[in-house]
């Protein structure tokens, strides 16, 4: 078998080298360890005020309790918001479900479920969600989708979308299980470029 080794990649028209391949930037990893809330906000360098469009990634997210749906919200000036103002749209086998007047987003129908036995985990979740609209004057808009085992161990797919009725400018977001904690999971935060 054999090994091609790049050492650089070069502008065709110029010559300059390709500093950035994609069009994902990432800014930020965390791990969760029993935490009540994952939080991305603007302190973290081009996070909320250099991108048009940002995009989270979860995955081998454990939960503490069993039944649960993974929420968020976004943070302005005054801090978290939690107004009934949220709407999110929830598709799934089991029954969809429309979440209007809420206050968080939600990103699952059936709840998720915590089995596991020894080393072996039955019940987790990974997903991402895509976030865009963060100027003053706009409203933010959500998409994406979850996989995850139910309380059943039943295997569950649900996409989502929606947004929020408030349009002051958003500088980050915070992502929570509606009861206890998440265990451990990783979420990173990429900024998108178009």
């Amino acid at each position: 078998m054999s090994t091609l080794k790049v050492n650089k990649v070069v502008n065709l028209s110029d010559g300059s080298d390709v500093t950035n391949l994609g069009s994902f930037v990432k800014l930020q990893t965390t791990d969760a360890s029993n935490s009540s809330i994952i939080s991305f906000t603007n302190s973290i360098t081009d996070a909320f005020d250099t991108y048009e469009q940002y995009f989270i990634l979860f995955n081998k997210l454990r939960l503490s309790n069993d039944n649960i749906t993974l929420r968020m919200r976004i943070i302005n000036s005054s801090g978290e918001f939690s107004s009934n103002e949220y709407s999110t749209r929830v598709l799934d086998s089991g029954g969809d479900g429309n979440h209007t007047g809420a206050s968080s987003f939600r990103f699952n129908q059936e709840g998720i479920g915590n089995n596991s036995s020894g080393s072996s985990v039955f019940e987790d979740c990974g997903g991402y969600v895509y976030i865009t609209n963060f100027s003053n004057n706009f409203r933010v808009r959500i998409h994406g989708v979850l996989s995850f085992g139910d309380t059943g161990s039943n295997k569950r797919f649900n996409p989502f979308g929606g947004g929020v009725n408030e349009n002051t400018e958003t500088t980050g977001v915070n992502i929570f299980a509606d009861t206890g904690n998440i265990n451990s999971g990783k979420f990173t935060l990429y900024g998108v470029k178009q």
